[in-house]
């Protein structure tokens, strides 16, 4: 596992998988699971999992974990004509109360930010510190 710290302040992770591949006999029967490797080797499909956990505090052990929920509203656009509209992202602050608030079920077609903060630290313009995962 190689962690990279961008001048941003961002961290990747990058995780590659080594050693031999675990296949199988292949037959005709095999097609659906894997890929022939060879005169009598399937190659199976299969998952690389891996799982982080990290301890990221803000000033402190007083924080608060948040999503952005990104919507789309539609909105007036008076100054071109009167029934003129657009079509405006936003985005709607989602805080969690409970362990089971937070649990994450990801959706492709409902795009949100998570949002660690401490409101006990704040920037010079009154806004919580934080940081986005």
């Amino acid at each position: 596992v190689d962690f990279v710290f961008h001048q941003s302040g961002a961290v990747e992770t990058r995780a590659i998988s080594t050693g031999y591949i675990l296949s199988t006999f292949y037959s005709d029967k095999e097609k659906p699971y894997g890929y022939r490797l060879d005169e009598n080797i399937n190659g199976n499909l299969h998952h690389h999992i891996f799982h982080f956990k990290a301890d990221l505090d803000i000033g402190g052990t007083s924080n608060r974990y948040e999503t952005l929920e990104i919507t789309e509203e539609v909105a007036k656009l008076t100054q071109v004509a009167p029934d003129a509209t657009y079509n405006q992202i936003r985005f709607d602050p989602n805080l969690k109360q409970t362990e089971e608030d937070a649990v994450f079920h990801y959706n492709f077609s409902l795009p949100k930010y998570h949002i660690v903060h401490n409101d006990m630290k704040k920037t010079k313009y009154d806004v919580p510190r934080a940081f986005r995962i």
